[in-house]
């Protein structure tokens, strides 16, 4: 008879502490819709480090990723549908370099308070 496997623990966790956070809306600190949450980047511990918004342009044009620093972020909460705001004016948001996958560099933007 072949070994079993053994079936992994599960948990579950309230719907209240889970958030969905790619594809939402991200506004910055003047309201405005700056762009899309697109990505997640964590660290080798695993926590969120920073998220990659896709950020800017019109009907797709001139759109570019940035990473902006997981601390500048604020979720809301009362509907999973509800926008992202970063602590971030667009024009800050703006000076952010591009976010580039396979360069092995990364460039966050973060707000001038934080650490």
């Amino acid at each position: 008879m072949p070994p079993t496997a053994a079936k992994p623990a599960l948990s579950s966790a309230p719907a209240t502490t889970l958030t969905p956070v790619f594809g939402r809306y991200v506004r910055d600190l003047e309201g405005d819709k700056v762009g899309r949450v697109w990505d997640v980047l964590i660290d080798s511990k695993g926590e969120p480090r920073a998220a990659v918004i896709d950020y800017g342009g019109v009907l797709g044009v001139g759109k570019r990723k940035v990473a902006v620093d997981w601390s500048a972020l604020r979720f809301g909460m009362a509907d999973p549908s509800d926008d992202v705001t970063v602590a971030l004016t667009s024009q800050q948001m703006g000076e952010i370099p591009e976010y580039k996958y396979d360069d092995g560099k990364v460039t966050v933007g973060k707000p001038e308070h934080a650490p």
